[in-house]
């Protein structure tokens, strides 16, 4: 009793080994559980962590998108008949908007740094449309040049298929 009153006094048990439970840990036992769990970290592979870290990047870097907008004024077009209206309008319908082209894709694209889109609208096409079919440059399209048009959209659209 003499050795061990100071430890007892202090709440220890003296020389007695401490009390096993359960669930606690010893240093020794807590040393080899760090010493497993730097072996399982330094087992992982270099480019899987690599990987987790350039995705990270990714994840968290902006990405700068500019638009373009190309737009004109709509140009004034008169028609010799109805029939050449109807022709010309049917034409350029099928060919800025083929059947199926309020569709949608699903894609999955890598986000770049720097993107770019031009948006043409739909005046610019028409104009287009109207300067490709008015061949005399008279302003005004008749029923063959209409007829003419519509033969070379219908030709485009047979020759994508």
């Amino acid at each position: 009793m003499k050795g061990n009153f100071h430890a007892r006094f202090l709440g220890g048990r003296g020389r007695v080994n401490r009390l096993r439970l359960p669930g606690s840990l010893n240093e020794k036992s807590q040393q080899g559980v760090q010493k497993i769990m730097i072996r399982i970290i330094m087992k992982t592979p270099r480019f899987a962590l690599t990987l987790v870290f350039v995705f990270a990047v990714i994840a968290s870097s902006g990405c700068a998108t500019r638009a373009t907008v190309k737009d004109e004024p709509r140009q004034s077009v008169r028609f010799a008949s109805t029939e050449a209206a109807q022709t010309f309008y049917e034409a350029y319908l099928a060919r800025y908007y083929p059947p199926g082209a309020g569709s949608f894709t699903v894609a999955i694209y890598a986000p770049l740094p720097y993107h770019h889109r031009k948006i043409t609208t739909d005046n610019v096409f028409f104009n287009e449309a109207v300067r490709t079919t008015d061949k005399n440059s008279d302003g005004m399209i008749s029923e063959d040049e209409a007829s003419a048009y519509a033969a070379t959209v219908h030709q485009r659209s047979a020759s994508r298929k």
